[in-house]
């Protein structure tokens, strides 16, 4: 394992260490998974800021337990209507349910929230109703001071009926274990058609033995999900689920949804959809149900601190993938081993990078931030190796893991340099993903923002280019170099597919450097590969951030679609949007990695350009 030390008070300025070992200390007493889990900012705290600044407050993070880089995120949903991928905010006081999978940290909506499962007591309720009251349901208010949340790890009470749910997982499997009050009609119920942000398309359960179910879930665009079904999202996710109290008392429910009903973002919220919900029909004398909007539930009597456990294994490829993923990490296992086991992973990972000094806040900030950094991209194959491909097939991983939900725009800076560092083998998992990728569709490009092989098409440019160029100069070599070389060329200027949250136009400064710097990547990456002329080629392809640049103004400057400046605005340096994306001219323009000293020669040398950069530093908030 690399042993990389960071000092808290200078994370940037990181280096390796191979002369001094560092003191061990446990990371996992400084990570706090419920930092970052904000999706709306704190009113106190936004309310203190000056006016007119208003930072960009969603963070986004779940507090889910999740192992590093796993498929399975087990943890509690909150919300899910509009900008919330997580489906969860720390200031919310109810909790909807707690569901297996999730996105976490990425924006645009969301996607996940599958199988979710509560527990109850009374009469059944088949709606999850709303967080102020206005329509009832199974939602329940959360004791927000038992709230716990460590890595592997997470748990809460519920107000409502007084039960403690916990949260842990494996890599493709989660597990709830819930402690009930004494009562006559306990429950567990698990909504198949719950998504946040929508619904899935179709569904389908049945109970196998006294001890199992399992199921299946059907997700399209058309009933929501990330981008609210612009993202072209479809998959089916596959379940494998054991109880430890005997299903001897189990029921389903079926909501009459019309054929052509929209169920995305805010229709999943209306009193039209919740009352269809509210008035479900029950089954008791079935075994299994298939449907459109369905849901399970078991039924018993408990005692005052009487625990059931259930464990889930989950798979994107079939019911047999699903088995054997349970089989393999949660056959045979209770609670406390899982949860033990996921934290000894995180323990391993986090390991990767030790710290000298430091307060416990910062420590805190570091380790938190580190453990931010391994939640995606996420396995998506399953044990046996299979895993389902671009072209909707199933395919067989023998020498690299397939991963999924490759943000690329929000992580090619910072995250992927950092994992070339300490988790070698993601880098090559990641790049053998995007080459196969890039086959089994046919397209012959890198995916910009992929998630579940679907192009998304989301942000700009094409960052796998990047993290190329990176992991090949650092040797991490364990992918065909020449066929990655060949996609990254026809990346450069992929046809128009998928949607960008912005068009190209509104941002296109910020398309023309970032392009030109993954230009030159791929041009180290030729030069490096022994073809000279390819190199030339795509370094001149670089140099397309000279005419963009305002020789009056000395800096860069977006231009209209006839190639004229655009008209002057007192603002034009700090507005947001106005040429760039989600920044401003004055941040954007420093993004000329691969040419500084041409980028320093237009500012008027070294002593200019110097000047410019601490006047930069002196206007960050």
């Amino acid at each position: 394992m690399r042993r990389i030390l960071l000092l808290p008070a200078a994370v940037a300025a990181a280096f390796l260490t191979g002369c001094r070992e560092v003191p061990y200390t446990d990371p996992l007493a400084s990570v706090n998974p419920l930092i970052a889990t904000c999706d709306t900012p704190d009113a106190d705290l936004f309310n203190q800021l000056e006016p007119g600044f208003r930072p960009h407050a969603n963070s986004r993070c779940t507090p889910g337990a999740l192992t590093p880089f796993g498929m399975v995120n087990t943890g509690p949903v909150t919300r899910h209507i509009g900008d919330t991928p997580p489906g969860y905010d720390v200031h919310d006081t109810t909790v909807t349910g707690f569901a297996f999978m999730r996105t976490s940290g990425s924006g645009w909506a969301a996607e996940f929230g599958n199988l979710l499962t509560m527990a109850t007591t009374g009469p059944l309720q088949t709606c999850y109703g709303q967080p102020d009251g206005s329509f009832p349901g199974y939602r329940s208010i959360a004791d927000k001071s038992s709230e716990t949340a460590r890595p592997g790890y997470y748990s809460i009470r519920l107000k409502d009926n007084d039960i403690l749910t916990e949260c842990t997982a494996s890599p493709h499997c989660g597990a709830l274990r819930f402690t009930f009050p004494e009562s006559d009609l306990s429950r567990i119920q698990c909504d198949l058609a719950f998504r946040i942000t929508g619904s899935s398309a179709r569904q389908h359960v049945e109970v196998v033995d006294d001890s199992t179910f399992t199921g299946w879930m059907k997700y399209t665009p058309q009933e929501g999900g990330w981008g609210n079904g612009r993202a072209g999202i479809r998959y089916t996710l596959y379940f494998h689920a054991v109880i430890s109290r005997p299903l001897e008392q189990v029921g389903f429910w079926k909501a009459d949804v019309p054929d052509g009903m929209l169920r995305r973002d805010e229709q999943v919220n209306s009193p039209a959809y919740l009352q269809l919900l509210a008035d479900a029909q029950v089954l008791r004398d079935t075994g299994s149900c298939t449907g459109n909007c369905i849901g399970f539930f078991t039924e018993f009597p408990t005692r005052a601190g009487e625990e059931v456990l259930l464990k889930v294994g989950f798979s994107f490829v079939d019911a047999e993938g699903a088995r054997k993923n349970y089989e393999a990490e949660a056959r045979g296992k209770g609670f406390d081993r899982i949860r033990n086991e996921a934290a000894g992973a995180w323990r391993q990972a986090l390991g990767s990078v030790r710290t000298r000094g430091g307060t416990e806040d910062e420590k805190a900030i570091f380790y938190t931030g580190l453990y931010h950094t391994m939640v995606d991209p996420r396995s998506c194959t399953d044990v046996d190796g299979r895993f389902t491909g671009g072209d909707g097939q199933i395919h067989t991983a023998t020498d690299y893991t397939r991963r999924t939900l490759f943000s690329g725009w929000d992580v090619f800076r910072s995250q992927f340099p950092l994992q070339t560092l300490i988790h070698p083998r993601l880098v090559d998992d990641l790049l053998n993903s995007q080459i196969d990728l890039a086959e089994e569709t046919g397209r012959g490009y890198f995916n910009r923002w992929e998630m579940l092989g679907a192009y998304t098409g989301c942000m700009l440019g094409n960052p796998t280019v990047s993290v190329l160029a990176d992991a090949y100069s650092k040797g991490i070599r364990g992918y065909d170099a020449g066929k990655a070389l060949r996609i990254a060329v026809r990346s450069g200027d992929p046809p128009a597919e998928g949607l960008s949250v912005y068009p190209d136009e509104m941002v296109m400064v910020s398309v023309v450097l970032e392009n030109a710097y993954f230009d030159w990547c791929a041009g180290r990456l030729a030069a490096q590969l022994g073809k000279p002329e390819l190199a030339d080629s795509l370094f001149a392809k670089s140099r397309a951030w000279q005419d963009w640049f305002r020789p009056d103004l000395k800096w860069f400057y977006p231009k209209d679609a006839q190639g004229n400046w655009r008209e002057s605005v007192p603002d034009w340096l700090t507005r947001p949007f106005f040429g760039t994306c989600e920044s401003n001219l004055l941040q954007q323009g420093w993004f000329v990695p691969h040419d500084l000293d041409a980028f320093a020669g237009m500012l008027g040398g070294r002593d200019s350009t110097l000047a410019r950069l601490d006047d930069f530093f002196a206007r960050t908030r």
